[in-house]
């Protein structure tokens, strides 16, 4: 979710984040995708989301992070 913040010109570190693991990636899998998108902004910060599918369509992992503005 870093890089897709740096993506939409947003200077931001990770306040918290959140992973939760589904299913097991192994070398079964030829490929997986991720979907990353940033679900809100506010004045504390802008929430990211993502989710991790295998290559039969299942997911695999969800996560989702808070991004803010370091203080300088």
């Amino acid at each position: 979710m870093g890089p897709l913040s740096y993506l939409l010109g947003e200077m931001v570190v990770t306040k918290t984040f959140t992973a939760k693991y589904i299913r097991p990636v192994t070398g079964d899998y030829k490929k997986v995708t991720a979907k990353a998108w940033r679900d809100s902004v506010s004045e504390k910060g802008s929430i990211y989301k993502a989710e991790l599918f295998l290559d039969n369509g299942e997911i695999a992992a969800v996560s989702e992070g808070l991004f803010v503005t370091p203080k300088n």
